[in-house]
């Protein structure tokens, strides 16, 4: 593919990454925004940037349904573009499309295939993330690839660091595979290639920000990073009360035998509880649904 004249790109998106993605191929002179299309749950910055730039914004409620095909058919368009889209194309719009769809994936195929992957990669304590640029198929995630990259997860990084990385990252490689498409200069990849093994991570739901405070200290470390801001916050209880954990460090001391989830020490900012391979973790900062009264002894679980 060798795009001559300006680019005709629909973009299909949500958030920030969108956002950037948007503002930069506006300002590009070969670029030429036919159409912009968001999710059904309206994301109002997209609308904001589309109606300033007297673009065309759709909002369908079913992407495949008849009535949207027949609306986006009659729209010439040489490149769509999805990023953090939440509806899967079919048959029908792939075939519109053909060769021509490319996806913005915060996750290094063929491994974090599915969804919230940035929560699942803290959890699981992985060292690097990746954003990949690759061809959308029929199932999920499982396109040929056309540009990845590597990014490092600092040792400090919080859910909020990790995801301003990631809009910075993804609209930087999606830009970057535009330009490559444009020129015809670039390969596709089979994520075969890379490994024969793959992994998918499902949605996270209601209920998943359940603390187990069984885990190892270092995996309460990560789930508790992980669901930080501006997640929902890694949740225990106490008692009949919730408490919203918002960081956490392992506190080296040489922690004597007490039960798992025992509070051993605390003050107005923190607390220290015990945990299963006998380390201690400081909850640097929390909150809770109501007011109460932590107690030395006392146990979250």
């Amino acid at each position: 593919m060798y795009l001559k004249n300006k680019t005709k790109i629909a973009i299909f998106g949500d958030g920030k990454w969108c956002h950037l993605l948007l503002k930069r191929a506006l300002s590009d002179k070969t670029v030429e925004i036919v159409f912009v299309c968001g999710r059904y749950k309206l994301d109002d910055e997209l609308l904001k940037i589309s109606k300033k730039n007297k673009l065309i914004f759709l909002r369908p409620k079913k992407v495949n349904s008849k009535n949207f095909y027949n609306v986006i058919s009659k729209i010439n368009t040489d490149i769509c573009i999805s990023m953090s889209y939440d509806q899967i194309f079919k048959k029908k719009i792939l075939n519109l499309y053909k060769d021509k769809i490319f996806n913005c994936h915060a996750g290094l195929l063929p491994f974090y295939r599915g969804r919230n992957v940035l929560n699942w990669v803290l959890i699981n304590g992985e060292k690097y993330y990746g954003v990949t640029f690759h061809a959308v198929d029929k199932t999920i995630d499982t396109g040929d690839i056309l540009l990845q990259k590597k990014i490092k997860i600092e040792k400090k990084w919080q859910y909020k660091d990790i995801l301003k990385s990631a809009f910075i990252n993804c609209s930087s490689i999606c830009y970057e595979g535009i330009k490559l498409i444009q020129k015809g200069k670039f390969k596709l990849i089979k994520q075969s290639s890379i490994s024969k093994k793959s992994s998918y991570f499902r949605k996270r739901v209601k209920g998943d920000e359940i603390l187990d405070v069984r885990l190892n200290a270092q995996k309460i470390i990560n789930f508790v990073k992980a669901l930080s801001y501006p997640g929902p916050f890694a949740r225990v209880r106490y008692k009949k009360s919730k408490i919203f954990l918002h960081s956490a460090s392992s506190k080296i001391i040489n922690a004597q035998n007490y039960s798992i989830g025992e509070i051993v020490k605390k003050n107005q900012k923190m607390f220290i509880f015990f945990t299963s391979d006998k380390k201690l973790i400081q909850i640097n900062k929390w909150s809770s649904d109501k007011k109460i009264d932590l107690k030395v002894g006392d146990k979250i679980t």
